[in-house]
């Protein structure tokens, strides 16, 4: 047997593995035994997942509102649900396929990682789908907004609503007649357990047993495709982890929650002939990835220069994981969907068997982390600092190895993406997305204009333009209106998720009510910056006659930039004396931004330093300040050494080119 080296184990929460050696001289990749029934383990295996959740459903509310008002940061919840005036027509009009042969799809956990690439995949083939997501605060909500909008561009009509919603779910089944409901929002992660056990039975069993009654009363019910987790064979010895192995000694809570999910799944089927397939994922990878997957955090922390710590099980044991990368996964829920069988019963009442299934969606070749760490290292030519720490108990096993004999027998599945091919795709993505080397900037014409220089990809980006309807009543000239839209909407474009700016009084206010709106349409947070409590006063006063609000910060802009860190968009009035200071303390976002220069006076350029978070030194950045007639300049700041001058950037930009 071969002894592995002690490994990384930040690992990914959605797959825990099994404990013990790494052992691939043992089993094939196809082998698997059947185990014999025993009806007294099966018994105690049911009442001890019945236990468990019945544990987390009753346990006592921390008081009288903790009953009747639930957040995702504390033990409760709040049902949250924004529904435009016509949602019904661009859901009917989103879930129509292209051929009549073509599929209506529902995906859950649509802004998901997974959720994003079926959207996508589902809609290029020509399938209807209308996505649901909640845009949940368990990890960056600016990601989420950011992968929704790349399924807005895909043309799929994206609900923010809860699956806990019976109400709302009624609704969209009697305004859509789906074929298919791909069932992917779930409350991820093992390690969060621990802090929130209730937002695992609110969302995994929950919110489940909310999808599956409103498929079963379904008029046509739909056939039912949704996530399991390998993390259901918990402490199982013996791998490859098959179909057939046992499930019954769960390691984690979100493991117990998927394992009731299944049981649950194979009642609605048994009683009310639904059709449902459940699909069991191994650590699923690539671009636009939870953050809180290993892979993910140990790319941005090597960047940082952060120290990774290794974990290892006792007497040295490895810790390995069956990467699989997005595509691979995406394939295997689309022929899951291609291959099942309609369900049979009619509004809760079962006409007939139904079909149930359950595969392993694995890449059948464990990694060792550290391997992963390494491949990682290669790609973004940085040294790790690494730290070796034995394994703490929290819910997190060795390792995992998928047989995928029947996925692949069935469903035609076959990974074809190795673990370094799949990594490189998803640092070129993080470097693109959070780095930022090389951006298009925006070079806006005279303020009178009120159009865009480049007017086209700005309103791709942007999509419609919003608050025209606030912004407007609040100018005085119709310059100021425009310059405030566009700023909005370069706020907006660039998908900033920390918009700062500094104010002064009497300054303008139409484009703080442009930045307000900007931030609400990304979902970020935007804080303004004056020096004294009048100033606040005025700024409050004009401010909220838009209906918006504004995080405020009194004090001395430079004591106030030093406390704000990963700025993506910063706006100064150039009026301030210390102007220059304020650009040199301000901290900047891993993707760069963009700066705004109200007042500036014609110059070609400045360079100042700007301490990047990638590395943490301090440089000097490029700085472009263009003169666009009464008093606003635009440049992008990236994160890298440089000093270009602004009639260059003019010309770049009006050819078209990028610039880095």
């Amino acid at each position: 047997m071969t002894q592995l080296k002690p490994i990384l184990s930040h690992l990914d929460p959605i797959i825990p593995s099994t404990p013990g050696k790494f052992k691939p001289d043992k089993f094939s990749a196809y082998s698997f035994h059947r185990l014999r029934f025993h009806p007294r383990l099966a018994l105690w295996s049911f009442l001890s997942v019945i236990f468990i959740l019945l544990f987390f459903c009753f346990s006592p509310p921390d008081g009288a509102a903790a009953a009747k008002r639930r957040s995702l940061q504390t033990t409760s919840y709040t049902i949250r649900v924004h529904l435009d005036s016509n949602w019904e027509v661009k859901a009917r009009n989103s879930a129509r396929p292209r051929s009549k042969t073509g599929f209506s799809v529902l995906v859950t956990g649509a802004a998901g990682f997974v959720g994003t690439h079926v959207s996508i995949a589902l809609k290029r083939r020509g399938d209807g789908v209308v996505g649901l997501d909640n845009f949940n605060n368990y990890y960056d909500t600016g990601l989420k907004k950011a992968r929704k909008a790349l399924v807005d561009r895909a043309g799929v009509y994206v609900i923010e609503g809860d699956i806990n919603d019976a109400v709302l779910l009624r609704n969209l089944f009697e305004t859509v007649h789906f074929t298919h409901v791909m069932h992917l929002a779930a409350q991820a992660g093992v390690r969060y357990a621990m802090q929130n056990p209730n937002s695992y039975i609110h969302s995994n069993v929950n919110g489940f047993v909310s999808l599956l009654e409103a498929c079963k009363n379904a008029t046509l019910q739909p056939s039912i495709v949704w996530a399991s987790s390998s993390s259901v064979y918990g402490l199982n010895s013996k791998v490859p982890f098959s179909e057939k192995d046992r499930t019954d000694q769960p390691a984690s809570l979100y493991a117990a929650t998927k394992k009731a999910g299944e049981e649950i799944a194979h009642t609605y089927n048994h009683i009310y002939g639904l059709s449902i397939t459940g699909l069991r994922f191994f650590t699923v990878y690539g671009p636009w990835g939870r953050p809180d997957m290993a892979y993910f955090f140990f790319t941005k922390d090597i960047l940082k220069g952060k120290e990774i710590k290794i974990f290892e099980g006792a007497d040295h044991a490895t810790v390995a994981r069956d990467f699989t990368y997005v595509d691979d996964v995406v394939k295997g829920c689309l022929a899951a969907l291609d291959t099942a069988k309609k369900s049979t019963g009619n509004g809760g009442k079962k006409k007939g068997a139904a079909q149930f299934r359950i595969y392993n969606l694995g890449n059948t070749s464990p990694v060792p982390v550290l391997k992963l760490v390494a491949i990682l290292e290669k790609l973004l030519k940085v040294k790790a600092k690494k730290k070796v720490l034995p394994m703490p108990r929290n819910g997190d096993v060795l390792f995992t190895h998928a047989n995928i004999s029947l996925a692949r027998k069935e469903l035609g599945y076959k990974p074809t993406t190795d673990l370094e091919t799949g990594l490189k795709k998803f640092v070129k993505w993080y470097i693109r997305y959070y780095v930022s080397k090389k951006k298009s900037a925006w070079l806006i014409g005279g303020n009178e204009s009120g159009g865009w220089m480049r007017n086209g990809e700005n309103e791709k980006r942007y999509g419609p333009r919003h608050g025209v309807q606030i912004i407007s009543p609040s100018c005085e000239t119709f310059s100021e209106s425009s310059v405030a839209e566009l700023v909005s909407a370069m706020a907006a474009g660039w998908n900033a998720t920390l918009i700062v700016e500094t104010w002064c009084q009497g300054g303008d206010i139409a484009t703080s009510i442009g930045l307000a709106v900007a931030s609400h349409h990304t979902g970020g947070r935007h804080i303004c910056i004056v020096p004294d409590e009048e100033s606040r006063s005025d700024y409050n006063n004009a401010i909220t006659k838009s209906g918006l609000l504004v995080q405020v910060i009194v004090g001395g802009s430079i004591e106030a930039m030093e406390g704000l860190d990963g700025i993506d968009f910063l706006v100064v009035d150039c009026k301030q004396d210390e102007y220059e200071r304020i650009l040199r303390v301000a901290k900047l976002g891993q993707r760069g931004a963009v700066l705004v220069c109200k007042n500036a006076s014609s110059r070609d350029g400045l360079g100042f330093g700007w301490r990047s978070l990638v590395d943490g030194k301090s440089r000097i950045v490029r700085s472009v300040f263009l003169p666009v007639g009464k008093g606003l300049d635009i440049a992008h700041v990236g994160a890298k050494t440089g000093h270009v001058k602004g009639d260059n950037l003019g010309k770049n930009l009006l050819s078209g080119n990028e610039f880095s």
